[in-house]
């Protein structure tokens, strides 16, 4: 993975700077959150893959106040800076430091939680077949009808390539959640070199 996601003033700069780079995550982080408020229960127990700076772990439990947030990271500094970001949460989020390359990352993890989201992140395990298994073990984590939602950088249909280090197409993410049982497939909102991909566990 990127040795910068161990820099502190490399992530304390993406931190400031994505989202303007990257204006369409707004729209995407709405969806999320529609996604996640729209699910069933009064306090639901959210975990998000690669939790990055905090930027929608804060957005969540912003707009759903019993929210129980549970963020997972394979840099210590993105856990420190999204610790400190999220803070006036801290009674109702958590973070932990895990490589999800490691088939034992689920182990300090709740399981038979509502729904498990990702955005702009598991391309960074730089295999796909690190991602497929990350899929299954997060379906094992899901509780039934649970939300599976990954917001992720793909290659375009039109890509010449199928296949570029731990990106694909759509179709092929949607093919794996497939192949796990899930049901409710789709990909309900797609900017070309980044859609959402989501399921719900059968």
């Amino acid at each position: 993975m990127n040795h910068r996601f161990h820099d502190k003033d490399w992530v304390e700069n993406y931190a400031q700077t994505i989202t303007a780079r990257r204006p369409e995550r707004v729209d995407m982080f709405a969806h999320i959150v529609d996604q996640v408020q729209a699910l069933k229960g009064d306090a639901p127990t959210v975990i998000e893959l690669a939790s990055g700076p905090g930027l929608l772990a804060l957005a969540l439990l912003e707009a759903v106040d019993s929210l129980h947030y549970v963020g997972v990271d394979y840099s210590q500094e993105m856990v420190r800076f999204s610790t400190e970001k999220t803070a006036k949460y801290q009674d109702r989020c958590q973070f932990y430091c895990v490589d999800l390359r490691k088939d034992d990352w689920t182990e300090a993890l709740p399981g038979d939680v509502d729904a498990i989201v990702s955005n702009m992140a598991l391309h960074d395990l730089d295999s796909l077949d690190f991602v497929k298994a990350v899929y299954k073990q997060s379906s094992q984590l899901l509780k039934p009808k649970g939300l599976f939602l990954n917001a992720e950088l793909v290659l375009e249909s039109d890509h010449e390539k199928d296949v570029d280090g731990g990106k694909s197409k759509v179709d092929w993410h949607l093919d794996v959640l497939k192949d796990l049982d899930f049901e409710q497939v789709d990909c309900p909102l797609d900017f070309g070199h980044y859609a959402c991909i989501q399921g719900h566990r059968s």
